[in-house]
């Protein structure tokens, strides 16, 4: 399943990009999205990349037959992402704790500078090869991920607006 998100913000990408460092404010843009956020791990690259693995809840509880295969009332995922701030651009993935073989999700985040301030644009693409509930964990997956970006839309703004 594919994931194309464009959304409009009224700031330049350094500043959003900034964005992307205040803890607060990304554990807030999560809890809007649907989803508890936790930093596992964040380590700095020589050559100013950073890499950082995220856990990411959501708190919608999944149905009886997804329950069984995901193994928990709740879809939870790890996210490798790694942020490049001479391109504003951010490379991601997913890993499930179950069925790796099975799932995969990854995609990109990159602000575009527009004359209002930037365009941040994800793409992704979720896969889950698993007979008779895969597509709908694929939409599961997609609509967590579109709805942590879109939930936080307003939160996000005003935050841009006040730094």
């Amino acid at each position: 399943m594919k994931i194309d998100m464009r959304q409009s913000l009224p700031a330049a990408p350094e500043k959003v990009w900034n964005s992307f460092f205040d803890d607060e404010l990304e554990t807030a843009l999560a809890g809007k999205g649907g989803v508890t956020r936790e930093l596992i791990s964040e380590e700095n690259g020589p050559d100013g990349r950073i890499t950082r693995r995220l856990r990411f809840t959501s708190k919608m509880t999944v149905p009886g037959p997804m329950k069984k295969a995901l193994g928990s009332d709740h879809l939870t995922y790890d996210q490798i992402s790694v942020l490049d701030p001479k391109t504003h651009t951010v490379h991601w993935h997913v890993e499930p704790p179950v069925m790796k073989d099975k799932i995969k999700a990854e995609g990109t985040l990159k602000l575009e500078p527009t004359k209002a301030g930037c365009d941040r644009h994800i793409q992704g693409d979720v896969s889950v090869k698993v007979p008779l509930i895969g597509k709908k964990i694929e939409g599961m997956v997609a609509k967590s991920i579109a709805d942590s970006y879109e939930g936080g839309m307003e939160l996000l703004i005003d935050w841009l607006n006040a730094n």
